[in-house]
Formats: C-alpha cells, structure tokens, sequence
C-alpha cells in the first residue's frame, strides 16, 4: 500500500475543517458537528480504499514473484498421463449396478367441480 494512515487522517481532517467551516454558518454546531463527522469518516474509508488500489496496480513486482513462486512449486505437475483403463469385468459390474429411474406417472383426475358451474361464477364475478 502506498503511504500511511496518517495521510489519510491528514486529508480527512483538512476536508472536515472545510465542511465545518461552510456547514457552521447555515446550522447549529450539532448538525455541523455530526456532518463533519461522518465527512471524516467517508473521507478517510474512502482514500484508504484508494491508496490500496493504487498500490496494488503499481506493485507488479510482487505478483510477479508470487507467480514465480507458484510455477516453481508447479513445476512436476502435468507431466505424467495416467493411459490405463479399467477392465472389462469392472465395466460389467457397475453397469449392472445402474438402474435408471422410474418416477410415477401423473393421472388425469375428473374435477369434482361441474365446469358449467365453474363459468356461472366466472360470467358472476366478471359482472361485478
């Protein structure tokens, strides 16, 4: 991260003054108070954020390390193909293992409701 802490409490504080000088005239000191203080702290959060932003688009020395580092460390790795298969015998045993599923059928029911009933109180309801 690029700086310290202390250049966003700088940056903060001198925002705060400039709030608090423009907010005192038009408030009472507690709301100007209380927005100076949330000034503050939105101003501090948010420049932290961007310090570490900033430093971790300017630091690409240290991904490059850490990427030298994983390669080292993966050097061995896919070098070596595993060609054996199974035998046939082992395939016929987990194929008779398999058994796909049988859900149930759904089954039409009859409605106990007499559809000429059911479009009297449609014709009943759309009336209203």
């Amino acid at each position: 991260m690029i700086g310290s802490w202390r250049w966003n409490a700088i940056a903060a504080l001198a925002l705060a003054a400039l709030i608090f000088l423009l907010s005192v005239r038009s408030n009472p000191i507690a709301t100007a108070g209380i927005r100076t203080g949330i000034a503050f702290a939105v101003t501090f959060a948010v420049l932290y954020a961007v310090r570490w932003m900033l430093g971790q688009a300017l630091a690409p020395g240290e991904a490059a390390a850490t990427e030298r580092d994983h390669a080292a460390n993966d050097a061995g790795k896919g070098q070596a193909i595993d060609v054996v298969t199974p035998d046939d015998a082992q395939q016929d045993e987990t194929e008779s293992e398999f058994q796909p599923l049988a859900p149930p059928k759904f089954a039409k029911t009859e409605s106990p409701i007499d559809p000429e009933l059911l479009a009297q109180a449609l014709r009943h309801m759309s009336e209203k």
